[in-house]
Protein backbone atom coordinates (compact mmCIF):
# COMPACT_ATOMS: atom_id res chain seq x y z
CA UNK A 1 0.00 0.00 0.00
CA UNK A 2 2.57 2.35 0.99
CA UNK A 3 4.69 1.81 -2.07
CA UNK A 4 1.54 2.54 -4.26
CA UNK A 5 1.12 5.54 -2.72
CA UNK A 6 4.57 7.01 -3.43
CA UNK A 7 3.78 5.95 -7.31
CA UNK A 8 0.86 8.03 -7.19
CA UNK A 9 1.94 11.30 -5.60
CA UNK A 10 5.05 11.04 -7.98
CA UNK A 11 3.33 11.16 -11.17
CA UNK A 12 0.84 13.95 -9.90
CA UNK A 13 3.89 15.98 -9.22
CA UNK A 14 4.98 15.81 -12.48
CA UNK A 15 2.02 16.03 -14.42
CA UNK A 16 1.34 19.63 -12.79
CA UNK A 17 4.44 20.56 -12.93
CA UNK A 18 4.64 19.88 -17.01
CA UNK A 19 1.33 21.49 -17.30
CA UNK A 20 1.62 24.67 -15.39
CA UNK A 21 4.98 25.47 -16.53
CA UNK A 22 5.04 29.19 -17.68
CA UNK A 23 7.80 29.83 -20.37
CA UNK A 24 8.25 33.50 -18.86
CA UNK A 25 9.35 31.57 -15.70
CA UNK A 26 12.33 29.06 -17.22
CA UNK A 27 16.12 29.95 -16.42
CA UNK A 28 16.72 30.96 -20.00
CA UNK A 29 14.28 33.89 -20.06
CA UNK A 30 15.46 34.76 -16.00
CA UNK A 31 18.66 35.11 -17.36
CA UNK A 32 18.12 37.26 -19.92
CA UNK A 33 15.84 39.41 -17.78
CA UNK A 34 18.43 39.89 -15.14
CA UNK A 35 20.66 40.71 -17.83
CA UNK A 36 18.84 43.32 -19.58
CA UNK A 37 17.88 45.02 -16.00
CA UNK A 38 21.56 45.41 -15.58
CA UNK A 39 22.28 46.55 -18.87
CA UNK A 40 19.13 49.49 -19.19
CA UNK A 41 19.85 50.47 -15.38
CA UNK A 42 22.84 52.68 -16.60
CA UNK A 43 21.15 54.63 -19.39
CA UNK A 44 18.14 56.88 -19.29
CA UNK A 45 15.10 55.95 -21.04
CA UNK A 46 16.02 58.19 -23.91
CA UNK A 47 19.15 56.58 -24.43
CA UNK A 48 18.18 53.78 -25.91
CA UNK A 49 16.47 51.98 -28.87
CA UNK A 50 15.68 49.34 -30.47
CA UNK A 51 16.62 48.37 -34.05
CA UNK A 52 13.59 46.73 -35.27
CA UNK A 53 13.65 44.94 -38.54
CA UNK A 54 9.92 43.86 -39.11
CA UNK A 55 11.93 40.17 -38.36
CA UNK A 56 11.09 37.22 -35.95
CA UNK A 57 13.59 38.18 -33.61
CA UNK A 58 13.19 41.85 -33.38
CA UNK A 59 9.21 41.27 -32.38
CA UNK A 60 10.51 38.61 -29.94
CA UNK A 61 12.71 41.61 -28.31
CA UNK A 62 10.04 43.95 -27.81
CA UNK A 63 7.56 41.79 -26.38
CA UNK A 64 10.59 40.79 -24.20
CA UNK A 65 11.36 43.87 -23.31
CA UNK A 66 7.81 45.05 -22.61
CA UNK A 67 7.35 42.29 -20.24
CA UNK A 68 9.81 43.69 -18.17
CA UNK A 69 8.16 46.59 -17.62
CA UNK A 70 9.90 48.94 -20.64
CA UNK A 71 8.38 50.84 -23.21
CA UNK A 72 10.77 50.51 -25.83
CA UNK A 73 11.05 52.78 -28.83
CA UNK A 74 12.01 50.74 -31.95
CA UNK A 75 13.65 52.35 -35.27
CA UNK A 76 12.51 50.86 -38.49
CA UNK A 77 15.10 51.34 -40.95
CA UNK A 78 13.77 51.31 -44.58
CA UNK A 79 16.33 50.42 -47.12
CA UNK A 80 14.34 51.26 -50.01
CA UNK A 81 14.14 47.04 -50.72
CA UNK A 82 11.42 45.95 -48.60
CA UNK A 83 8.59 43.27 -48.47
CA UNK A 84 5.17 44.89 -48.38
CA UNK A 85 4.83 42.12 -45.24
CA UNK A 86 7.43 43.59 -43.42
CA UNK A 87 6.04 47.15 -43.76
CA UNK A 88 2.25 46.13 -42.78
CA UNK A 89 3.64 44.31 -39.81
CA UNK A 90 5.77 47.65 -38.59
CA UNK A 91 2.05 48.45 -38.62
CA UNK A 92 0.35 45.69 -36.95
CA UNK A 93 3.36 46.02 -34.18
CA UNK A 94 2.07 49.94 -33.93
CA UNK A 95 -1.51 49.05 -33.63
CA UNK A 96 -0.26 46.85 -30.82
CA UNK A 97 0.96 49.79 -29.16
CA UNK A 98 4.68 49.72 -29.21
CA UNK A 99 6.62 52.98 -30.71
CA UNK A 100 8.41 52.00 -34.04
CA UNK A 101 9.36 55.33 -36.15
CA UNK A 102 10.33 54.58 -39.38
CA UNK A 103 13.91 56.33 -40.89
CA UNK A 104 14.72 56.39 -44.53
CA UNK A 105 17.78 54.84 -45.96
CA UNK A 106 20.91 57.69 -45.98
CA UNK A 107 21.20 56.09 -49.85
CA UNK A 108 18.60 53.58 -50.83
CA UNK A 109 19.55 50.33 -51.55
CA UNK A 110 18.52 50.30 -55.43
CA UNK A 111 19.84 54.38 -55.93
CA UNK A 112 23.11 52.27 -54.53
CA UNK A 113 22.96 49.57 -56.34
CA UNK A 114 22.31 51.60 -59.72
CA UNK A 115 25.00 54.21 -58.87
CA UNK A 116 28.17 51.82 -57.57
CA UNK A 117 27.49 48.13 -58.15
CA UNK A 118 25.75 44.92 -57.78
CA UNK A 119 26.25 42.76 -54.16
CA UNK A 120 27.33 39.06 -55.06
CA UNK A 121 27.62 35.96 -53.18
CA UNK A 122 28.37 37.56 -49.99
CA UNK A 123 29.65 40.79 -48.58
CA UNK A 124 33.42 39.84 -48.21
CA UNK A 125 33.15 38.27 -51.71
CA UNK A 126 31.79 41.55 -53.14
CA UNK A 127 34.18 43.49 -51.02
CA UNK A 128 37.47 41.88 -52.46
CA UNK A 129 36.33 41.64 -56.10
CA UNK A 130 35.49 45.28 -55.89
CA UNK A 131 39.19 45.74 -54.78
CA UNK A 132 40.15 43.81 -57.67
CA UNK A 133 38.13 45.24 -60.21
CA UNK A 134 38.40 48.52 -59.45
CA UNK A 135 42.61 48.76 -60.21
CA UNK A 136 41.64 46.65 -63.64
CA UNK A 137 42.55 43.00 -61.86
CA UNK A 138 42.66 40.67 -65.24
CA UNK A 139 42.10 37.39 -62.66
CA UNK A 140 45.58 35.86 -63.12
CA UNK A 141 46.58 32.86 -61.25
CA UNK A 142 50.07 34.25 -59.94
CA UNK A 143 51.85 34.68 -56.59
CA UNK A 144 50.93 37.20 -53.96
CA UNK A 145 54.44 39.00 -55.05
CA UNK A 146 54.26 38.77 -58.68
CA UNK A 147 50.48 40.38 -58.73
CA UNK A 148 51.23 42.58 -55.57
CA UNK A 149 53.90 44.45 -57.96
CA UNK A 150 51.65 44.84 -60.85
CA UNK A 151 48.81 45.98 -58.54
CA UNK A 152 50.50 47.88 -55.65
CA UNK A 153 46.90 49.55 -54.49
CA UNK A 154 44.85 45.76 -54.08
CA UNK A 155 47.27 44.73 -51.47
CA UNK A 156 45.00 43.15 -49.05
CA UNK A 157 42.30 41.70 -51.61
CA UNK A 158 45.26 39.70 -53.50
CA UNK A 159 45.81 38.44 -50.38
CA UNK A 160 42.71 37.03 -50.42
CA UNK A 161 42.97 35.99 -54.26
CA UNK A 162 46.65 34.05 -53.29
CA UNK A 163 45.25 32.86 -50.13
CA UNK A 164 47.79 34.71 -47.99
CA UNK A 165 45.81 35.30 -44.94
CA UNK A 166 46.14 33.06 -41.66
CA UNK A 167 42.74 33.09 -41.17
CA UNK A 168 41.24 30.23 -43.48
CA UNK A 169 37.50 32.46 -43.58
CA UNK A 170 39.74 34.88 -44.99
CA UNK A 171 41.09 33.07 -47.98
CA UNK A 172 38.96 32.37 -51.38
CA UNK A 173 40.12 28.73 -50.68
CA UNK A 174 37.29 28.81 -47.90
CA UNK A 175 34.86 29.11 -50.90
CA UNK A 176 35.71 25.81 -52.96
CA UNK A 177 36.08 26.09 -57.49
CA UNK A 178 35.60 29.93 -56.86
CA UNK A 179 39.17 31.00 -58.00
CA UNK A 180 38.73 28.69 -60.46
CA UNK A 181 35.25 30.02 -61.75
CA UNK A 182 36.49 33.60 -61.63
CA UNK A 183 39.61 32.81 -63.90
CA UNK A 184 37.30 31.38 -66.63
CA UNK A 185 34.34 33.73 -66.17
CA UNK A 186 35.81 36.87 -65.09
CA UNK A 187 33.02 39.26 -63.80
CA UNK A 188 30.55 41.28 -66.53
CA UNK A 189 28.93 43.61 -63.90
CA UNK A 190 30.67 45.68 -61.43
CA UNK A 191 30.68 44.05 -58.69
CA UNK A 192 30.33 46.20 -54.92
CA UNK A 193 28.68 45.67 -51.37
CA UNK A 194 28.33 49.45 -50.46
CA UNK A 195 24.70 49.23 -50.50
CA UNK A 196 24.96 47.47 -46.76
CA UNK A 197 26.46 49.87 -46.02
CA UNK A 198 24.62 52.91 -47.17
CA UNK A 199 21.46 51.45 -46.47
CA UNK A 200 21.98 50.02 -43.06
CA UNK A 201 25.15 50.77 -41.25
CA UNK A 202 25.79 54.37 -41.80
CA UNK A 203 21.77 55.06 -41.90
CA UNK A 204 22.00 53.91 -38.10
CA UNK A 205 24.80 55.72 -37.37
CA UNK A 206 23.41 59.12 -38.65
CA UNK A 207 19.96 57.88 -37.15
CA UNK A 208 21.22 57.33 -33.28
CA UNK A 209 23.78 60.44 -33.64
CA UNK A 210 21.01 62.67 -34.23
CA UNK A 211 18.53 61.11 -31.66
CA UNK A 212 21.51 60.84 -29.41
CA UNK A 213 21.28 56.95 -28.90
CA UNK A 214 23.80 55.73 -26.96
CA UNK A 215 22.59 52.27 -27.02
CA UNK A 216 21.19 50.34 -29.95
CA UNK A 217 19.30 47.15 -28.89
CA UNK A 218 19.12 44.49 -31.28
CA UNK A 219 17.59 40.46 -32.05
CA UNK A 220 21.04 39.22 -32.73
CA UNK A 221 21.41 35.63 -31.79
CA UNK A 222 24.17 33.73 -31.84
CA UNK A 223 21.88 30.45 -33.11
CA UNK A 224 20.87 32.08 -36.25
CA UNK A 225 24.31 32.28 -37.52
CA UNK A 226 25.57 34.29 -40.63
CA UNK A 227 28.07 36.82 -40.79
CA UNK A 228 26.02 39.10 -37.97
CA UNK A 229 26.23 36.39 -35.36
CA UNK A 230 30.11 35.25 -35.92
CA UNK A 231 31.17 38.93 -35.84
CA UNK A 232 29.73 38.97 -31.94
CA UNK A 233 31.26 36.71 -29.22
CA UNK A 234 29.52 38.57 -26.11
CA UNK A 235 25.61 39.98 -25.92
CA UNK A 236 27.15 43.22 -25.44
CA UNK A 237 29.45 45.30 -27.51
CA UNK A 238 30.70 48.53 -26.91
CA UNK A 239 31.07 51.72 -28.96
CA UNK A 240 33.56 51.02 -31.90
CA UNK A 241 34.24 52.30 -35.44
CA UNK A 242 31.77 54.23 -37.10
CA UNK A 243 29.64 53.28 -34.06
CA UNK A 244 29.45 55.78 -31.53
CA UNK A 245 26.99 53.69 -29.54
CA UNK A 246 27.19 50.60 -27.91
CA UNK A 247 25.06 47.59 -28.73
CA UNK A 248 23.14 45.07 -27.09
CA UNK A 249 21.77 41.94 -27.47
CA UNK A 250 19.28 40.52 -25.15
CA UNK A 251 18.33 37.15 -26.16
CA UNK A 252 22.11 36.45 -27.98
CA UNK A 253 22.60 32.95 -26.05
CA UNK A 254 18.61 31.77 -26.71
CA UNK A 255 18.58 28.79 -29.09
CA UNK A 256 15.81 28.38 -31.81
CA UNK A 257 13.88 26.17 -29.54
CA UNK A 258 13.87 28.64 -26.32
CA UNK A 259 12.88 31.12 -29.18
CA UNK A 260 10.18 29.44 -30.14
CA UNK A 261 8.67 28.53 -27.07
CA UNK A 262 8.78 31.85 -25.76
CA UNK A 263 6.93 33.29 -28.68
CA UNK A 264 4.40 30.76 -28.25
CA UNK A 265 4.03 30.95 -24.94
CA UNK A 266 3.43 34.75 -25.55
CA UNK A 267 1.60 34.52 -28.46
CA UNK A 268 3.86 36.08 -30.42
CA UNK A 269 2.39 37.23 -34.35
CA UNK A 270 5.26 37.08 -37.08
CA UNK A 271 4.89 38.75 -40.09
CA UNK A 272 3.37 37.33 -43.39
CA UNK A 273 7.16 36.77 -44.50
CA UNK A 274 7.06 33.19 -41.87
CA UNK A 275 3.79 32.78 -41.35
CA UNK A 276 2.58 32.89 -45.08
CA UNK A 277 5.69 33.23 -47.36
CA UNK A 278 7.35 30.14 -45.49
CA UNK A 279 10.58 32.01 -45.13
CA UNK A 280 13.23 31.31 -42.40
CA UNK A 281 14.42 34.85 -42.35
CA UNK A 282 14.33 38.09 -43.52
CA UNK A 283 16.30 40.88 -44.59
CA UNK A 284 16.44 42.99 -47.71
CA UNK A 285 14.01 41.46 -50.57
CA UNK A 286 16.09 39.51 -52.83
CA UNK A 287 19.36 39.90 -51.37
CA UNK A 288 21.78 38.27 -53.48
CA UNK A 289 24.02 37.24 -50.22
CA UNK A 290 21.01 35.33 -48.99
CA UNK A 291 21.59 31.89 -48.54
CA UNK A 292 17.92 30.83 -49.77
CA UNK A 293 18.09 33.49 -52.46
CA UNK A 294 16.85 31.46 -54.86
CA UNK A 295 13.91 30.74 -52.59
CA UNK A 296 13.29 34.48 -51.90
CA UNK A 297 13.27 35.44 -55.61
CA UNK A 298 10.53 32.80 -55.96
CA UNK A 299 8.70 33.99 -53.26
CA UNK A 300 8.47 37.40 -54.86
CA UNK A 301 7.20 36.15 -57.72
CA UNK A 302 4.48 34.85 -56.27
CA UNK A 303 3.87 37.07 -53.80
CA UNK A 304 5.12 40.41 -54.57
CA UNK A 305 5.26 40.56 -58.03
CA UNK A 306 6.15 44.60 -58.32
CA UNK A 307 8.95 43.98 -55.52
CA UNK A 308 10.02 40.86 -57.86
CA UNK A 309 10.32 42.93 -61.15
CA UNK A 310 12.51 45.50 -59.24
CA UNK A 311 14.95 42.65 -57.59
CA UNK A 312 15.12 40.79 -61.12
CA UNK A 313 16.13 44.70 -62.51
CA UNK A 314 18.63 45.12 -59.69
CA UNK A 315 20.37 42.14 -58.78
CA UNK A 316 19.45 39.97 -62.22
CA UNK A 317 23.35 40.17 -63.23
CA UNK A 318 24.51 38.62 -59.59
CA UNK A 319 21.65 35.90 -59.76
CA UNK A 320 22.66 34.67 -63.29
CA UNK A 321 26.67 35.09 -62.50
CA UNK A 322 25.85 32.55 -59.18
CA UNK A 323 23.90 30.00 -60.88
CA UNK A 324 27.24 30.36 -63.31
CA UNK A 325 29.23 29.77 -60.43
CA UNK A 326 26.88 26.97 -58.94
CA UNK A 327 27.14 24.63 -62.30
CA UNK A 328 30.39 24.99 -62.47
CA UNK A 329 31.35 23.85 -59.11
CA UNK A 330 28.71 20.93 -59.91
CA UNK A 331 30.73 19.60 -62.96
CA UNK A 332 34.21 20.10 -60.76
CA UNK A 333 32.54 18.19 -58.19
CA UNK A 334 31.44 15.46 -60.94
CA UNK A 335 34.71 15.51 -62.60
CA UNK A 336 36.49 14.75 -59.37
CA UNK A 337 34.61 11.71 -58.24
CA UNK A 338 35.15 10.21 -61.20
Amino acid sequence: MNVNVNVNVNVNVNVNVNVNVNVNDQLFVQDAAEKTRSVLAKYEPGDWAVSYSGGSDSDTVMVFLRSLGFDPRGVFFNTGLEYEATKRHVRYMRSLGFRIEEARAYRSIPSTVTKVGIPFFSKFVSDNLHRLMRHGFKFEDESFETLWARYPRAKSALRWWTNGWGMKRKNIRWNPWMKEFLMANPPAFPVHSACCDWAKKYTSARWAKANRIKLMVTGVRQAEGGIRASVYTECFRPPSGHNAYAIFMPIFWWSDAEKNAYDQGNGIVHSDCYRVYGLKRTGCAGCPFGRDCDQEVEVLRKFEPKLHKGVMKLFGPAYEYGRKLEEFRAAKKASCAK
